[in-house]
């Protein structure tokens, strides 16, 4: 079955104009955290935070190519930190809540977050460490009856500085290895929660937070899943994580090939246009082959993905290998537009800050590789 269908078609054309017409003319505004905070409850009504949630929470019910259609829409917008804080709400944290919570979590937690009307985020990486979790972690939740006694730091938690609630992963258990941690979904109005905003190279309009929990009194029936079962939980929802967020970079890559590309066209040195170069038509052509290859790769292990197979293999391949291609080209973009490129305020300029994090979030390039080598018994 085609990744994509008519139906996929057409809401593409219908996201393609809100992101054109309502988001990129905005893109330098939203470098400001906290505007990004006001477009939660217009992705809501745009039905963009549950396009897989069932209806019975609020969602669409749709199926995992709309998601896959969105985020390759939404670099359009032309500052990709937009993108990963819908990212953030949408799939690293509302796909627990389905597959994990219990039905009454369910029916009380997401129809505010596919409204829009409350932001989440997931708080895993430490001040320690982020790529090995088991040994870095030391935020606790202590069990005192039916409430946990939450203590200990989490830093680079998108959304944090915007969020009303934190899925948090805390240590529950001290000697049960992998089985030693929870997920606990945290109010960010709770006592003794502090929330710092971190200024990024890039990503500024994805507001990353550094959260400080001194004694915080969570209430036990905010644990998603069973406990000490958090950490296998989040491996396996890390995937989709990966997967959304490689298919937007290779949408961005695209993106800026085709603008670059537009301007070799228009722009004049010596008695010729810069495409009539040799050195500038190979470099494009190399790019354009990059990008297809690697849009491919990606659909290919979407599809799968939607069918309920997660190839978890392909999908480090792709976290690595698909996301240092396109900072590649990105950079190749921005050297051949020039000076007009190393301005501040061109959105590509902007874009390029952006992806630097792309080897870095949701698993950095040498973790991707030393698991695929793994994939592969060496």
């Amino acid at each position: 079955m085609a990744l994509f269908t008519q139906a996929h078609n057409r809401f593409r054309s219908e996201a393609r104009r809100i992101v054109e017409t309502e988001l990129a003319p905005r893109a330098a505004e939203f470098e400001q955290p906290s505007v990004v905070r006001g477009l939660f409850p217009q992705f809501g009504s745009w039905g963009w935070l549950g396009l897989s949630v069932p209806s019975q929470y609020g969602g669409r019910g749709l199926d995992f190519s709309y998601d896959v259609v969105l985020a390759e829409e939404l670099p359009r917008c032309r500052t990709m930190g937009v993108a990963l804080s819908l990212a953030a709400h949408a799939h690293f944290v509302i796909p627990y809540l389905l597959t994990h919570a219990t039905e009454a979590q369910r029916k009380s937690l997401l129809p505010d977050l596919v409204k829009g009307t409350k932001i989440a985020g997931l708080a895993a990486t430490e001040p320690t460490g982020g790529t090995d979790l088991v040994r870095s972690v030391q935020c606790t939740a202590e069990d005192h009856g039916d409430h946990w006694v939450i203590t200990g730091e989490k830093k680079f938690t998108t959304n944090g500085p915007i969020a009303d609630y934190v899925l948090t992963l805390v240590r529950t258990n001290r000697h049960g290895g992998t089985t030693s941690f929870s997920l606990v979904m945290v109010p960010t109005d709770t006592p003794g929660l502090e929330i710092t905003t971190l200024r990024t190279m890039g990503m500024r309009s994805s507001p990353t937070g550094w959260l400080r929990f001194r004694g915080c009194r969570v209430a036990k029936s905010m644990t998603i899943g069973k406990e000490n079962l958090g950490f296998l939980y989040l491996m396996n929802g890390l995937q989709r994580e990966r997967l959304i967020a490689s298919i937007s970079a290779v949408a961005l890559a695209d993106l800026a090939l085709t603008e670059t590309t537009a301007r070799m066209r228009s722009r004049m040195i010596y008695d010729g246009r810069l495409a009539d170069l040799q050195a500038v038509r190979h470099r494009i052509a190399e790019m354009a082959a990059e990008i297809e290859s690697c849009r491919r790769f990606v659909h290919s292990v979407a599809e799968s993905y939607r069918e309920g197979r997660i190839e978890g293999k392909e999908i480090c391949m792709i976290k690595f290998h698909v996301m240092e291609k396109v900072q590649s080209i990105l950079a190749t973009c921005l050297q051949l537009h020039g000076g007009e490129g190393y301005l501040d305020d061109h959105w590509l300029s902007r874009v390029f800050r952006d992806s630097r994090v792309f080897t870095i979030g949701g698993g950095v390039s040498e973790a991707m590789k030393d698991m695929v080598a793994g994939y592969l018994r060496l």
